[in-house]
Protein backbone atom coordinates (compact mmCIF):
# COMPACT_ATOMS: atom_id res chain seq x y z
CA UNK A 1 0.00 0.00 0.00
CA UNK A 2 0.93 3.35 -1.18
CA UNK A 3 0.71 6.02 1.19
CA UNK A 4 1.94 9.69 1.59
CA UNK A 5 3.16 11.19 4.67
CA UNK A 6 5.36 13.72 6.39
CA UNK A 7 8.40 12.66 7.45
CA UNK A 8 9.52 12.47 11.00
CA UNK A 9 13.36 12.11 10.51
CA UNK A 10 15.59 13.17 7.56
CA UNK A 11 16.16 10.69 5.06
CA UNK A 12 17.15 10.40 0.93
CA UNK A 13 14.87 9.61 -2.14
CA UNK A 14 15.37 6.03 -2.83
CA UNK A 15 14.40 6.49 -6.27
CA UNK A 16 16.60 9.82 -6.99
CA UNK A 17 18.76 10.12 -3.98
CA UNK A 18 17.39 13.46 -2.87
CA UNK A 19 17.64 14.98 0.32
CA UNK A 20 14.51 14.43 2.09
CA UNK A 21 13.75 16.78 5.26
CA UNK A 22 11.46 16.62 8.64
CA UNK A 23 8.01 17.82 7.80
CA UNK A 24 8.34 17.26 4.23
CA UNK A 25 5.58 15.30 2.38
CA UNK A 26 6.90 11.62 0.64
CA UNK A 27 5.34 8.74 -0.85
CA UNK A 28 6.39 5.69 1.19
CA UNK A 29 5.28 1.58 0.95
CA UNK A 30 6.44 -1.09 3.17
CA UNK A 31 8.82 -3.77 1.59
CA UNK A 32 10.66 -6.70 2.80
CA UNK A 33 14.02 -7.39 3.43
CA UNK A 34 15.59 -11.13 2.46
CA UNK A 35 14.89 -12.20 5.95
CA UNK A 36 11.42 -11.29 6.08
CA UNK A 37 11.28 -8.48 8.32
CA UNK A 38 10.04 -5.03 7.06
CA UNK A 39 11.15 -1.62 6.07
CA UNK A 40 10.13 1.44 4.59
CA UNK A 41 10.55 2.35 1.05
CA UNK A 42 10.46 6.29 0.60
CA UNK A 43 10.20 8.64 -2.45
CA UNK A 44 9.78 12.48 -3.09
CA UNK A 45 6.08 12.92 -3.38
CA UNK A 46 6.41 14.39 -6.92
CA UNK A 47 9.22 11.53 -8.25
CA UNK A 48 8.85 10.71 -11.54
CA UNK A 49 10.16 7.69 -12.28
CA UNK A 50 12.41 6.81 -15.00
CA UNK A 51 12.92 4.32 -17.93
CA UNK A 52 16.06 2.48 -17.02
CA UNK A 53 18.84 2.40 -19.38
CA UNK A 54 19.61 -1.15 -20.63
CA UNK A 55 21.94 -2.12 -22.90
CA UNK A 56 20.58 -4.71 -24.81
CA UNK A 57 22.84 -7.47 -26.59
CA UNK A 58 22.06 -9.02 -29.53
CA UNK A 59 22.82 -12.98 -29.90
CA UNK A 60 22.47 -14.84 -33.39
CA UNK A 61 21.18 -18.25 -31.54
CA UNK A 62 18.04 -18.72 -29.06
CA UNK A 63 19.34 -19.44 -25.01
CA UNK A 64 19.25 -22.80 -24.17
CA UNK A 65 17.72 -21.20 -20.64
CA UNK A 66 17.36 -17.58 -19.80
CA UNK A 67 16.82 -15.87 -16.08
CA UNK A 68 13.81 -13.06 -16.14
CA UNK A 69 13.40 -10.88 -13.13
CA UNK A 70 9.65 -9.72 -13.39
CA UNK A 71 7.66 -7.03 -10.72
CA UNK A 72 4.05 -4.54 -10.65
CA UNK A 73 3.14 -2.29 -9.52
CA UNK A 74 0.12 -0.18 -8.57
CA UNK A 75 0.86 3.53 -8.53
CA UNK A 76 0.33 6.28 -7.47
CA UNK A 77 -2.65 4.15 -5.13
CA UNK A 78 -2.68 0.52 -4.46
CA UNK A 79 -6.24 -0.51 -5.24
CA UNK A 80 -7.24 2.21 -7.63
CA UNK A 81 -4.18 2.94 -9.25
CA UNK A 82 -2.42 2.01 -13.05
CA UNK A 83 -1.91 -1.69 -12.32
CA UNK A 84 1.58 -1.96 -14.65
CA UNK A 85 4.05 -4.82 -14.94
CA UNK A 86 7.46 -4.83 -16.45
CA UNK A 87 10.30 -7.75 -16.98
CA UNK A 88 13.68 -8.19 -18.06
CA UNK A 89 15.18 -11.21 -19.41
CA UNK A 90 19.11 -12.68 -19.28
CA UNK A 91 20.92 -15.49 -20.82
CA UNK A 92 21.36 -17.43 -17.76
CA UNK A 93 25.34 -17.93 -18.92
CA UNK A 94 26.40 -14.87 -19.64
CA UNK A 95 23.78 -12.30 -17.35
CA UNK A 96 23.71 -10.36 -20.63
CA UNK A 97 20.60 -8.59 -20.80
CA UNK A 98 18.69 -9.58 -24.35
CA UNK A 99 15.10 -8.44 -23.97
CA UNK A 100 12.81 -5.72 -21.49
CA UNK A 101 9.07 -5.11 -21.80
CA UNK A 102 6.47 -2.85 -19.71
CA UNK A 103 2.81 -2.43 -19.99
CA UNK A 104 -0.40 -1.56 -17.87
CA UNK A 105 -3.09 -4.31 -17.20
CA UNK A 106 -5.59 -2.24 -15.90
CA UNK A 107 -6.06 1.46 -14.34
CA UNK A 108 -8.39 2.59 -11.98
CA UNK A 109 -11.47 0.49 -10.11
CA UNK A 110 -10.45 -3.18 -10.25
CA UNK A 111 -6.29 -2.30 -10.03
CA UNK A 112 -4.21 -3.54 -7.84
CA UNK A 113 -0.69 -4.56 -7.35
CA UNK A 114 -1.36 -8.16 -6.86
CA UNK A 115 -2.82 -8.13 -10.30
CA UNK A 116 -0.01 -6.48 -12.25
CA UNK A 117 2.07 -8.78 -10.34
CA UNK A 118 0.98 -12.04 -12.11
CA UNK A 119 0.59 -9.90 -15.43
CA UNK A 120 4.40 -9.66 -15.28
CA UNK A 121 4.78 -13.79 -14.78
CA UNK A 122 2.40 -14.07 -17.58
CA UNK A 123 4.21 -11.46 -19.93
CA UNK A 124 7.51 -13.00 -19.21
CA UNK A 125 6.20 -16.57 -19.96
CA UNK A 126 4.21 -15.98 -23.59
CA UNK A 127 7.70 -14.07 -24.49
CA UNK A 128 9.23 -17.19 -23.39
CA UNK A 129 6.92 -19.06 -25.71
CA UNK A 130 7.63 -17.21 -28.64
CA UNK A 131 11.12 -17.35 -28.36
CA UNK A 132 11.23 -20.70 -28.30
CA UNK A 133 13.06 -20.57 -25.08
CA UNK A 134 12.77 -24.15 -23.31
CA UNK A 135 14.05 -23.57 -19.82
CA UNK A 136 13.67 -20.14 -17.48
CA UNK A 137 14.23 -19.38 -14.45
CA UNK A 138 11.61 -16.28 -13.16
CA UNK A 139 12.54 -14.11 -10.17
CA UNK A 140 9.76 -11.70 -8.57
CA UNK A 141 9.49 -9.80 -5.18
CA UNK A 142 5.90 -11.08 -4.69
CA UNK A 143 5.53 -13.69 -2.32
CA UNK A 144 1.77 -13.98 -3.17
CA UNK A 145 2.76 -15.24 -6.88
CA UNK A 146 5.49 -17.56 -5.95
CA UNK A 147 3.29 -19.35 -3.29
CA UNK A 148 0.35 -19.65 -4.92
CA UNK A 149 2.22 -20.47 -8.17
CA UNK A 150 4.39 -23.18 -6.73
CA UNK A 151 1.19 -24.61 -5.30
CA UNK A 152 2.60 -24.08 -1.24
CA UNK A 153 -0.63 -21.64 -0.51
CA UNK A 154 -4.31 -21.43 -2.03
CA UNK A 155 -6.10 -18.78 -3.13
CA UNK A 156 -8.42 -17.51 0.45
CA UNK A 157 -12.11 -17.85 -2.10
CA UNK A 158 -12.03 -17.17 -5.90
CA UNK A 159 -13.61 -14.04 -5.02
CA UNK A 160 -10.67 -12.34 -4.34
CA UNK A 161 -9.42 -9.18 -6.33
CA UNK A 162 -6.82 -11.58 -8.05
CA UNK A 163 -8.05 -14.68 -8.40
CA UNK A 164 -8.64 -14.21 -12.26
CA UNK A 165 -5.00 -13.12 -12.96
CA UNK A 166 -3.59 -15.90 -10.63
CA UNK A 167 -5.97 -18.38 -12.24
CA UNK A 168 -4.65 -17.11 -16.02
CA UNK A 169 -1.09 -17.41 -14.36
CA UNK A 170 -1.84 -20.79 -13.51
CA UNK A 171 -3.08 -21.94 -16.74
CA UNK A 172 0.06 -20.42 -18.61
CA UNK A 173 2.28 -22.10 -16.62
CA UNK A 174 0.66 -25.64 -16.73
CA UNK A 175 0.21 -24.74 -20.74
CA UNK A 176 4.47 -24.60 -20.91
CA UNK A 177 5.08 -27.77 -18.41
CA UNK A 178 2.69 -29.90 -20.33
CA UNK A 179 4.79 -29.21 -23.74
CA UNK A 180 8.34 -29.91 -21.90
CA UNK A 181 9.23 -26.42 -20.96
CA UNK A 182 11.57 -25.73 -17.86
CA UNK A 183 10.11 -23.12 -15.81
CA UNK A 184 10.94 -22.43 -11.92
CA UNK A 185 9.76 -19.20 -10.17
CA UNK A 186 11.75 -17.99 -6.95
CA UNK A 187 11.13 -15.49 -4.83
CA UNK A 188 13.97 -12.50 -4.02
CA UNK A 189 13.69 -9.36 -2.14
CA UNK A 190 13.12 -6.08 -3.58
CA UNK A 191 16.14 -4.38 -3.33
CA UNK A 192 17.54 -7.68 -6.29
CA UNK A 193 14.81 -6.15 -8.43
CA UNK A 194 15.12 -2.68 -9.23
CA UNK A 195 15.36 -3.01 -13.04
CA UNK A 196 11.78 -4.58 -12.94
CA UNK A 197 10.47 -2.60 -10.37
CA UNK A 198 11.74 0.56 -12.53
CA UNK A 199 10.14 -0.38 -15.38
CA UNK A 200 6.05 -0.96 -13.56
CA UNK A 201 6.68 2.20 -11.93
CA UNK A 202 7.40 3.78 -15.28
CA UNK A 203 4.47 2.53 -16.89
CA UNK A 204 2.31 2.88 -13.97
CA UNK A 205 2.95 6.47 -13.64
CA UNK A 206 2.09 7.51 -17.27
CA UNK A 207 -0.67 5.33 -17.59
CA UNK A 208 -2.34 7.02 -14.40
CA UNK A 209 -1.28 10.33 -15.68
CA UNK A 210 -3.28 9.79 -19.09
CA UNK A 211 -6.17 8.58 -17.40
CA UNK A 212 -6.31 11.39 -14.88
CA UNK A 213 -6.03 13.36 -17.90
CA UNK A 214 -9.03 11.35 -19.42
CA UNK A 215 -11.00 11.57 -16.31
CA UNK A 216 -10.78 15.56 -16.58
CA UNK A 217 -11.20 15.77 -20.65
CA UNK A 218 -14.56 13.88 -19.52
CA UNK A 219 -15.63 16.53 -16.68
CA UNK A 220 -15.15 19.25 -18.58
CA UNK A 221 -16.62 18.01 -21.53
CA UNK A 222 -13.87 17.66 -24.25
CA UNK A 223 -14.88 16.08 -27.43
CA UNK A 224 -13.49 12.88 -28.93
CA UNK A 225 -10.84 12.81 -26.79
CA UNK A 226 -11.19 11.17 -23.16
CA UNK A 227 -11.58 7.85 -25.49
CA UNK A 228 -8.20 8.47 -26.62
CA UNK A 229 -5.81 5.62 -25.64
CA UNK A 230 -1.53 6.53 -26.04
CA UNK A 231 0.71 3.82 -26.20
CA UNK A 232 4.13 5.94 -26.07
CA UNK A 233 4.40 5.00 -22.40
CA UNK A 234 3.90 1.56 -23.02
CA UNK A 235 5.07 -0.89 -25.38
CA UNK A 236 2.73 -3.73 -24.44
CA UNK A 237 -0.86 -3.88 -23.11
CA UNK A 238 -2.15 -7.21 -21.38
CA UNK A 239 -5.46 -7.88 -20.17
CA UNK A 240 -5.33 -11.71 -20.27
CA UNK A 241 -3.48 -14.10 -22.13
CA UNK A 242 -5.69 -16.71 -24.01
CA UNK A 243 -3.62 -19.97 -25.55
CA UNK A 244 -4.23 -21.95 -28.27
CA UNK A 245 -3.35 -25.23 -28.07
Amino acid sequence: MCAVFKLKYPTTCAECGKQLEVGEEVKGRVTRREDGSKKWFITCKEHIPQLPQIELVQIDTTPTHVTIYCDGACEPYNPGGAAAWGFVAYVTSTEQPIHYAFGVVKVGNGATNNLAEFAAVVAALMWVKEQGIRSVKIYTDSQLVVKLLNRQWKPSSNEVGYYDAYKNAREVLTFLRRRKYKVTIEWIPRDWNKVADALSNYAAYYAYKEYEEQQQCVEQGCVGQSSRQSTAHSNHTLTEVKLRC
